[in-house]
């Protein structure tokens, strides 16, 4: 035998021998000797203890195993329950031979039933914060093959108790060697919507090191299928931390990741997104943004700043469509009378739920939105841009302004945090509007053809919620409406019927024509202190009669106190017997309720005197109109264009106010 190979056997049977006695006497070693130095590294090195309450094994094999049972780490003595971590069974295999290298490298690492428990405190603060001391030094292990077995993760939040759950079913990952490409693969659920996932990393090395490596990741969740691949770099410090990716996603139906961020969207609908994500040191951008829903699209760029005192936030948009009606599901009732907003608890309109102002202190923001054309239940918006900025606890969308047909609206929004009571300021103007445009919103078309309107809205108001704001307003609301033609079968626009039951009160005459000439209408309020009013604001002409109205509408409690007197207009063929009386608009602005006198009613529809009885607030009270002066341009009067009747003086009692105003106004 050549000396070459004699020396090589000898080697090897040494290498054999150093094995075989290495597994000899890991095998006769007690390894649950360790537990106590085991738990005592991990609380010097958490603050929180570790509970072993298996037996720490060996299984012996060419490379030795070592298998542990029944681990827990304990929670923040805050938390939800007493562990933070539970883990069924830990498989840990190590190679022997880089030992004698002091190189420790894993060659699998098994968990089995790992459950994580991630949870913050109402403050927002984690139980993933760690108390213990860190200590340098030391060369971190190196893994080959890691495997988790029917895992679970659970974050839950501590404001508002949600908790989310990640089940992990099966995940491997694992490289040939520390210089070779890392792969993993995992299936799971998120919150019972399935998930698949397969990454690679180039170099975990260079990675760690703060060189850049390559990264190829593929995931599903939900129908949404997620792509990214690029650069990506994991230095110590916080400044070499970055990644560069291309970024890709897309599914078949929008409906499912609408509803992870729990709204509803129509099903069937494909979407797809794609762009430039970089981020590095607390920032991030994402721009070459492409976005497609259906028919609808969206474009540019977006930035996060999280350095600094706040968070910035910059955004400029664009989008050619925004079909909104073919994403989200059509509202059950939407078409109907009734399918305008739904009372909030208690039967009031405007919500008392506060207004999330908190975020407002935390974060500035900058962004602007261009979309060329937004479709929504029939109405078609168009050349729609606004800039949306938050500054200082201040937000403000200033201007706003787009095309609704032939018409245009503009104007500007803001909302003031900073103050002890939050103060909002709302300013809206708009020309040339088709009200059968705006009536199409409420599914009702042909109720009126070529009738334009105008509006102009200016309102301030001070408090913590809508309600609240709306209880203190100030400000003016101007509606004027052209000459046009009204359908009088469609007169239903208004909820539960009311709109139709008024009409139909105030001129009968006008169920036995197919359509009404609209000359003009005016509706003029004045709000100071949450109580709008109008004093011959409200008014109407057509071909067959006029209509004044007077009263309030109390913001406060939402009550109505609203009369109406309608009058013929001579050498059209109507008299007054063809007309009711006084009526009165009264109820509240979820449940308005029409209000005659009975007696007189029931004798003739042209008795206009007596009172009406009135109920609720007092705003109209003791209404009397039997002596009141035909106004034949009450559009004129309404617009404060020709000076209204002078109110008579006030009386004592309960007919104070705008009930004595009207009764001066309307002759008694």
């Amino acid at each position: 035998m050549r000396p070459v190979i004699k020396v090589a056997v000898g080697f090897a049977l040494l290498i054999a021998i150093g094995v075989v006695a290495a597994v000899v006497f890991l095998s006769r070693v007690d390894f649950s000797r360790y537990k106590e130095v085991v738990v005592e590294a991990v609380h010097s090195a958490t603050g929180r203890e570790l509970s072993i309450a298996g037996q720490i094994r060996l299984e012996l094999g060419f490379s030795p195993a070592l298998a542990v049972d029944d681990i827990t780490l304990a929670n923040a003595e805050w938390g939800s329950r007493p562990e933070m971590l539970k883990i069924g069974r830990v498989e840990v295999q190590v190679e022997l031979i880089p030992l004698f290298s002091r190189r420790v490298v894993v060659k699998r690492l098994v968990l089995v039933e790992p459950d994580v428990l991630l949870e913050t405190d109402g403050a927002g603060a984690g139980n993933w914060i760690l108390s213990g001391k860190e200590k340098s030094g030391g060369t971190l292990p190196e893994f080959n093959r890691v495997a988790v077995r029917n895992g679970v993760l659970r974050y839950r939040d501590g404001k508002s108790g949600k908790v989310t759950i990640f089940a992990l079913d099966r995940m491997e990952t694992g490289t040939d060697g520390s210089e070779h490409p890392v792969h993993l693969e995992l299936t799971g659920s998120l919150d019972n919507a399935p998930v698949t996932a397969r990454a690679t990393i180039a170099s975990l090395p260079a990675f760690f090191s703060g060189g850049r490596s390559a990264l190829s990741f593929e995931a599903t969740l939900a129908g949404l299928e997620i792509s990214a691949e690029g650069m990506v770099s994991g230095g110590a410090g916080e400044a070499e931390k970055g990644v560069d990716l291309a970024v890709r996603l897309h599914g078949q139906d929008v409906a499912l990741p609408l509803s992870l961020a729990g709204a509803r969207g129509q099903k069937g609908i494909p979407y797809r997104l794609e762009g430039r994500l970089a981020a590095t040191a607390g920032n991030f951008t994402f721009k070459d943004i492409k976005a497609k829903a259906g028919k609808s699209d969206l474009s540019g760029s977006l930035a996060v700043k999280t350095t600094g005192e706040r968070m910035m936030v910059s955004a400029d948009l664009f989008s050619q469509l925004i079909d909104l009606e073919e994403i989200f599901p059509k509202e059950k009732g939407a078409g109907s009378a009734a399918a305008g907003k739904a009372p909030s608890a208690g039967g009031r309109l405007f919500p008392e739920r506060p207004l999330p102002l908190a975020g407002l202190a935390k974060m500035d923001a900058m962004l602007k939105l261009r979309v060329e054309r937004v479709a929504f239940r029939g109405i078609a918006l168009e050349k729609a841009a606004t800039q949306l900025s938050i500054s200082n606890g201040r937000l403000a969308v200033q201007p706003f302004r787009l095309k609704a047909g032939k018409g245009t609206v503009q104007g500007n929004l803001s909302l003031e945090s900073v103050a002890q009571l939050p103060k909002a300021r709302v300013s809206v103007q708009a020309a040339g509007l088709d009200a059968d445009h705006l009536l199409a919103f409420f599914g009702k078309k042909d109720v009126v053809g070529g009738v334009p309107l105008s509006l102009s809205l200016e309102v301030a108001g001070r408090g913590h919620s809508i309600r609240a704001i709306m209880a203190g307003l100030d400000g003016r609301l101007l509606i004027q409406a052209g000459a046009g033609r009204i359908n009088n079968r469609y007169l239903d626009i208004a909820g539960a019927d009311t709109f139709s039951q008024l009409l139909a009160v105030l001129n009968p005459a006008a169920a036995k024509r197919d359509y009404s000439a609209l000359e003009c209408a005016v509706v003029n309020f004045t709000v100071n202190n949450g109580i709008a009013t109008t004093n011959r604001g409200i008014a109407a002409k057509t071909s067959m009669m006029t209509l004044v109205g007077s009263g309030g509408i109390n913001l406060k409690t939402e009550e109505l106190d609203i009369g109406f007197k309608p009058a013929a207009r001579g050498g059209i063929g109507i008299n007054l017997g063809q007309l009711a009386g006084a009526v009165r608009l009264g109820g509240t602005l979820a449940k308005p309720a029409i209000m005659v006198d009975p007696v007189g009613a029931a004798k003739t529809a042209a008795t206009v005197g007596g009172a009406i009885a009135t109920g609720g607030i007092s705003l109209l009270a003791g209404m009397l109109f039997d002596r009141a002066t035909v106004d034949e341009e009450p559009c004129l009067t309404a617009m404060g264009k020709r000076p209204a009747t002078s109110p008579a003086p006030a009386r004592e009692g309960r007919e104070k106010g705008i009930g004595d105003m009207l009764k001066g106004l309307f002759g008694r």
